[in-house]
């Protein structure tokens, strides 16, 4: 392997590292085993290295996903049955084999949400992700779905890089996308046990995110703001001090470490979106019905916070082993906090099963990303939107 390619592979890797929202030079001098006068020599500027990077991580994708249809289309259609083994399969191979380019897509989608407008970047790897699940769902027969298809694996595939338990994790991916198979056809889920079972050992063995308060909560949340804007390689006891006001000194006494500080911005993030859904089931029955509707109908405001938060959150304990007490709850909890939102949509009478929850949050996140990267348009939100409200208002339970 050339020089080159060694530098452009090693910033790909990099991205998928701990505190890694953009590569420095440092560490991509370390892991090339190379001095700044020869990585000069080959780029012009950090800028110009990531740029490779990202062109190369998005050929590489692309060339693994024509590969993966070639295979599907070499073949007769399948039925709509054929769908969750094939979903599950194509997001498991994914976040292991291109794990290093589903953290540079994620990483283009936090550019364009921060920038407020597209990038072009951004706009192919989710034309990319779009256009191969739309084929996918096709070919099973359910092309109409193609798109909500696309959302639900794009969330999947964000919980999935959050390793915890690989054959619990497996099995869940192809429960949810057995559930989403179901929805599709008028159903609720259905099957939930490795659900059932993926929460009993969260609820035994993980630790809960305790909210900050007192002088630390400030702390928090500037560092919270610090990931939001910047991304977490910016969480640092200076860069703390500095937005909250404060000597570098008082931020170490509440957050000894960078791992604390992170946790720290964490808990802030989580506490603020369990706040907001807390706040909208308080609400009269007609108030919750409505809150729903805004929520998931209409795309995401001005502030950013609760999509780049929670997505900056994801591929930070997805990196980092280090926060591995707290993995459980992301990976496995998905949907306790949208799931009024959930039961609104529903008719009376149905109650969500916890695929049911995760479904929903998926495909929320999934195609609230897309809409705050301005990958999608408005119009293309709200039509598949819609179809997914028609589709839960119409929604049966298993038995029926």
């Amino acid at each position: 392997m050339s020089t080159r390619n060694s530098i452009i592979e090693n910033t790909i890797a990099l991205w998928a590292e701990p505190h890694a929202s953009g590569p420095s030079m440092r560490a991509i001098l370390k892991k090339s085993a190379i001095t700044a006068p020869a990585l000069y020599h080959h780029f012009d500027s950090l800028q110009h290295l990531y740029a490779e990077a990202h062109e190369h991580a998005f050929a590489s994708a692309k060339a693994w996903f024509g590969a993966r249809l070639d295979e599907l289309l070499a073949g007769p259609e399948l039925p709509p049955h054929a769908l969750p083994a094939l979903m599950a399969e194509l997001i498991d191979r994914w976040c292991n084999e291109c794990r290093h380019f589903a953290f540079v897509r994620f990483e283009c989608l936090l550019d364009a949400a921060r920038q407020g407008h597209p990038t072009d970047q951004a706009t192919r790897w989710e034309y990319l992700w779009r256009d191969a699940w739309q084929t996918i769902a096709a070919h099973c027969g359910m092309g109409p779905a193609g798109q909500g298809t696309g959302a639900v694996a794009a969330g999947l595939s964000l919980s999935h890089l959050i390793r915890v338990r690989p054959t619990i994790d497996r099995c869940c991916v192809e429960e949810a996308c057995r559930g989403w198979v179901n929805w599709v056809q008028g159903k609720q889920a259905g099957d939930e046990q490795w659900h059932h079972f993926a929460l009993h050992t969260t609820e035994r063995e993980s630790i809960p995110i305790e909210r900050p308060d007192g002088k630390a909560l400030p702390l928090a949340e500037a560092a919270a703001q610090l990931l939001i804007e910047k991304g977490g390689g910016e969480v640092t006891h200076r860069s703390v001090a500095q937005k909250a006001g404060v000597s570098t000194g008082a931020v170490a006494h509440y957050f000894r470490t960078a791992n604390d500080l992170m946790q720290g911005a964490f808990a802030v993030i989580y506490w603020q979106s369990l706040t907001r859904a807390r706040k909208a089931v308080g609400a009269s029955p007609s108030d919750r019905k409505m809150l729903s509707l805004m929520t998931v109908f209409n795309p995401p405001g001005p502030d950013w916070w609760s999509v780049i938060g929670w997505l900056e959150f994801h591929l930070a304990v997805a990196r980092d082993s280090s926060f591995k007490a707290i993995d459980p709850q992301l990976r496995y909890r998905g949907g306790h906090m949208s799931k009024r939102f959930l039961e609104c949509l529903l008719p009376a009478g149905v109650t969500p099963t916890q695929t049911d929850k995760a479904l929903f949050s998926n495909w929320v996140f999934g195609t609230r990303t897309q809409i705050a990267a301005k990958t999608a348009s408005p119009d293309f939100y709200h039509e598949n939107t819609q179809w997914l409200i028609k589709l839960l208002s119409g929604m049966a339970r298993p038995d029926e």
